[in-house]
């Protein structure tokens, strides 16, 4: 017996259609003013995506140690490298001394003055031109030390990320 209203719930169950006139009415036919504004916030969006890539900047950098042993300029030593080929004369330097923390004094910016390469140890001798009075871009001014070592950073190109994605598109 109960194997028989088993199978009468089931075959009821199966000829029972749920049907809501709102619920069709809000699946079948979105409203159009939703479909609107969500075409408005993804256009946004990404128009918001391409302004940051554009404003951003990613600069091509080479990171060296650095000893500064006059007061008026240092020399730096770097491998020949492709990247080494683009650096030119009056290219800005950042640097940050060892002995006196970044956060603290802040960053010393210099000018290439001269470079030369040098074929048989396949190396650049930079010389750099210090600011006068070691005056830092906090306005600090650092104490010359002989042999005063730190990390030298020499900016190659400050390309936005846009442009860096469309020079890949483009090669």
């Amino acid at each position: 017996m109960a194997n028989q209203t088993d199978k009468y719930e089931k075959e009821n169950f199966a000829d029972v259609e749920i049907y809501n006139n709102e619920v069709d009415t809000i699946l079948n036919d979105p409203p159009v003013w939703m479909v609107r504004v969500g075409s408005y916030m993804i256009y946004g969006l990404v128009l918001i995506i391409i302004a940051i890539a554009a404003i951003v900047k990613y600069p091509d950098t080479i990171t060296t140690e650095i000893v500064i042993n006059s007061a008026d300029t240092a020399n730096i030593k770097i491998p020949y490298s492709n990247a080494a080929k683009q650096i030119n004369l009056n290219t800005s330097v950042s640097i940050e001394l060892n002995n006196y923390p970044a956060k603290d004094f802040g960053v010393l910016y210099a000018k290439i003055k001269q470079f030369e390469y040098y074929a048989n140890t396949q190396e650049y001798l930079l010389t750099v031109l210090l600011p006068k009075n070691f005056k830092s871009n906090t306005g600090k001014t650092i104490k010359h030390v002989e042999n005063n070592k730190g990390k030298a950073t020499i900016v190659l190109n400050n390309k936005s990320l846009l442009q860096r994605v469309f020079e890949a598109l483009l090669k």
